[in-house]
């Protein structure tokens, strides 16, 4: 039965091209030493070109291409043991090693591409209202491009069958590879501690974690804590109320028109979250279904053109994305400040902002910094105004700081502070209503605000019975005596 299995494994050494003394000096326990097709999987990484040299210096001639071709056989017999398959000399054919090449030579370049390029960014961590389904898609796709110590993505772990359907047909090899790889030897168990310290690393400050009990993680089994939350957050409950709130969302989406915080591509993109949430459940909805549903929802009436090519353009009525894409380049995009209820801006609006003149409100109570105008003790001080309390300024003439008073309410006519031309405007009821406003209502005809360094330019009212007073620019030898709190006998 070794004599059979020995002359098998020199055919297949054969059909790489070696010459029949190599292939005796490949089997000979005194040289090559490997009795099994599978001993070749026990050849290091630099194994098949010892094994040539040992060959080359007992001058046994070994062309380059026989080289190549046993470091074939390697990888073939290799991925065979990791995939639970039998390792046979027959199935080595020369269509089998053709295959095997052109799959170890893309197995070589992705890894080196891999040690080029930075690392696939992990998941992100699973809260408490992170969808399972989403997440577990999301962490397959990302265990895909890890790979395990066998070659094989380390997704196989967290697959739902353990064993194929031997019927199943695959895309394309990787996937074969995930679907029936073994799950047990040594490379699974490597790699399975592995996906483990991964999964950890994700849950462990989330709810997840109450379910992965001490069992499983003393013996840091991977797919062991991947079942146990499959089993709670994949189960019937959690599916129903996943599909009860993506149809709920999907009936109370409607689209008016663009908002800063909500444009039209907000709208699309949620749409389809949801549609794509219930077909992961297995609630699938036509294409005819949600266009009608994606118009109606629609009542931005500059879509309204749009909306009806939809209707009668055979193109769209069966193509929810082409729909969307059309909609979405007849949207007029979203100007900022578009949506502001604002009119105009006047220093001596009705309500006025902060700053000057009056603090906030130049009419209206409000608190807050601001020029205003007040007369306190025969000098103009700015200050913070009639309306609104605050902290006022230096005075117009004389040094100082003050606090503004406390206005009330008087409609559309400006208390704070009223200019001359808008004095001399006004009817003697409006005038009358200022100085009312302000308390200094008396017998006033006159008065003029006179400054030697500047032309007039405050109207307000006056004081007692005067009929003009008149304040010079001080001289020099006065100035000091003029300014602070001498001026007034104190801040005011």
């Amino acid at each position: 039965m070794a004599a059979v299995g020995m002359n098998a494994f020199r055919g297949a050494l054969e059909r790489c091209g070696l010459t029949e003394q190599a292939r005796l000096a490949v089997t000979d326990a005194g040289l090559g030493g490997l009795t099994t097709m599978r001993d070749m999987a026990r050849l290091g990484k630099d194994g098949v070109k010892r094994l040539c040299k040992v060959l080359r210096d007992e001058e046994i001639p070994v062309s380059i291409m026989a080289e190549q071709t046993l470091e074939v056989m390697r990888y073939w017999v290799r991925e065979r043991i990791s995939l639970g398959l039998d390792v046979l000399p027959i199935d080595f054919t020369p269509e089998a090693i053709d295959e095997a090449a052109l799959k170890f030579t893309i197995t070589q370049t992705s890894a080196d591409v891999a040690k080029d390029k930075e690392g696939v960014k992990m998941p992100e961590k699973f809260k408490q209202n992170t969808s399972f389904r989403v997440y577990e898609e999301v962490m397959d796709t990302y265990l895909n491009t890890q790979l395990g110590c066998s070659g094989i993505p380390l997704n196989y772990i967290i697959r739902k069958e353990a064993v194929a359907d031997d019927e199943e047909e695959y895309d394309n090899d990787a996937e074969r590879a995930v679907a029936i790889a073994p799950l047990d030897g040594q490379a699974f168990e490597i790699d399975n501690r592995r996906v483990y310290a991964i999964i950890k690393s994700l849950i462990i400050e989330g709810p997840a974690w109450s379910f992965i009990t001490p069992a499983v993680d003393r013996a840091k089994n991977g797919r062991r804590a991947w079942s146990l939350m499959r089993d709670h957050y994949g189960n019937e409950t959690f599916m129903n109320r996943e599909i009860e709130e993506a149809a709920n969302a999907i009936e109370h989406l409607h689209y008016k028109k663009e908002y800063a915080n909500f444009t039209f591509e907000d709208f699309i993109t949620q749409l389809t979250k949801h549609y794509n949430t219930l077909e992961r459940h297995g609630e699938f909805t036509s294409e005819e279904t949600k266009v009608r549903n994606l118009l109606r929802k629609i009542t931005d009436p500059t879509l309204e053109a749009a909306k009806q090519t939809v209707k009668v353009n055979e193109q769209y009525k069966t193509n929810f994305a082409a729909t969307a894409n059309f909609l979405s380049s007849s949207v007029t995009p979203f100007a900022k400040g578009r949506d502001r209820n604002v009119s105009s801006f006047s220093r001596n609006s009705n309500r006025g902002g902060g700053g000057r003149p009056g603090g906030r409100g130049n009419q209206y109570p409000g608190r807050g910094r601001g020029r205003g105008t007040q007369q306190q003790g025969g000098s103009y001080q700015q200050g913070g105004g009639y309306q609104g309390r605050g902290r006022g300024g230096r005075s117009y003439q004389h040094g100082g700081r003050g606090r503004g008073g406390r206005g009330g309410r008087y409609n559309n006519t400006n208390t704070s502070h009223v200019s001359p031309d808008e004095w001399s405007r006004m009817s003697r009821e409006q005038r009358d209503q200022v100085l009312d406003s302000r308390g200094t209502r008396r017998n006033v005809e006159e008065v003029s605000v006179l400054q030697q360094s500047q032309p007039p330019n405050i109207i307000n009212g006056g004081g007692g019975n005067i009929s003009v007073v008149t304040t010079e620019t001080p001289i020099a030898s006065q100035a000091g005596r003029q300014f602070g709190r001498e001026a007034h006998g104190g801040r005011g």
